[in-house]
């Protein structure tokens, strides 16, 4: 089987797109895979150093001037030429997007070829590269029930993102919790803003130090590794309280009380298969909105509460994770909401709909 799997932008589209490809690779005999993404973006890198084929488009974002608009719909047009003429060498069975602009002239090319194609939806409010490509594909793979409604095709299933399924069989590493210097019998929190941190939240984690200090809980605060020599003098001087520039994720996450972090796809589809509750604070730079609008449906499901980074003080932080600590019936309700929303065997629901629909077995 052939398979073309378009990703690119942000590691929110390319690292749910390598682990289905991952998986793919795993379960069907023959499967060979090509990647294909904006030549001078991050995936290039990523995707490059991985085991799987690159090929790179010349397409810049459309944001800035109205010279780089009009620059955009020239590469558009190119990169509609370049991605029939890959079609038409690899032959694919399928073409998977994972949203993006970058993935518009691949799945229409293909869509025009009459070549199966797919998209996957990874934030509970589509982007507009995808809303504008579901009018076409055969299939769209969505993570939240919102995302039904914001389809006009009917051929939309809820299936989660293939990093579900990689948080759920994740093997947990007790040496890095032993390495951090944490207490096995007494619970902690982990505070991770993503592997280059955040510049406002470190601030306001400055001031919260001395605290959670006096707390009867642990905590894990990972400052990013830019910011790490801003806290490396407050190394050791708490007992309760490790300072680390980068941790796993999702070894720290997995075994958690609660969880301090971004709302960012990946992390919110972790966050809900590894049933952790959790405390949002959601960039409010990324385009859209989008970590917060993420955020909201886990508070809907009731795995979460918000703290929006305008509103972020020493105290209020405090004040939520003493909330949350201090009460564990809350935490169980939000263990169990979480169980509801968690996709654990997303990536191979997904694989099963490719199969079904590179054979027509589908409405």
């Amino acid at each position: 089987m052939r398979i073309i799997l378009v990703a690119g932008g942000t590691g929110g589209h390319i690292y749910p797109a390598l682990a289905l490809a991952d998986e793919l690779c795993s379960q069907i005999k023959d499967c060979t895979i090509l990647f294909v993404g904006s030549k001078n973006r991050m995936e290039q890198k990523i995707i490059g150093e991985s085991k799987y084929e690159f090929l790179g488009l010349d397409l810049n974002s459309s944001s800035g001037n109205i010279l780089n608009k009009i620059g955009f719909v020239n590469q558009l047009f190119k990169s509609y030429i370049k991605s029939t003429q890959i079609l038409n060498q690899f032959k694919p069975d399928i073409v998977i997007g994972f949203g993006n602009y970058i993935s518009v002239p691949m799945l229409m090319a293909a869509h025009n070829k009459k070549i199966k194609t797919m998209i996957h939806e990874q934030n509970s409010y589509a982007g507009k590269a995808n809303l504008f490509l579901g009018k076409y594909v055969d299939a769209i793979v969505g993570c939240y029930d919102e995302n039904l409604t914001q389809f006009k095709n009917n051929n939309i299933k809820i299936l989660g993102n293939p990093r579900c399924q990689v948080a759920a069989n994740y093997q947990s590493n007790i040496n890095e919790l032993k390495q951090i210097g944490l207490d096995s019998k007494r619970p902690y929190i982990l505070i991770i803003m993503g592997s280059l941190g955040s510049s406002s939240v470190n601030s306001v984690m400055m001031q919260c130090l001395e605290s959670f200090s006096q707390k009867n809980y642990q905590v894990v605060f990972v400052t990013g590794n830019q910011a790490f020599n801003d806290f490396k003098d407050l190394v050791g001087k708490y007992d309760n309280v490790k300072i680390v520039a980068y941790v796993d994720g999702i070894n720290l996450m997995k075994n958690a009380k609660l969880c301090i972090t971004r709302g960012g796809a990946t992390t919110a589809a972790e966050i809900s298969v590894l049933n952790v509750p959790s405390i949002i604070i959601p960039s409010p730079y990324v385009p859209n909105n989008h970590q917060y609008i993420n955020a909201l449906a886990l508070v809907n499901c009731g795995c979460a509460k918000i703290v929006e980074e305008k509103d972020l003080s020493q105290q209020l932080l405090i004040d939520n994770i003493d909330d949350l600590m201090n009460n564990q019936f809350k935490l169980e309700q939000m263990i169990e909401s979480a169980k509801k929303i968690g996709h654990p065997n997303s990536t191979n629901d997904i694989i099963k709909w490719i199969l079904e629909i590179k054979e027509n077995k589908y409405d």
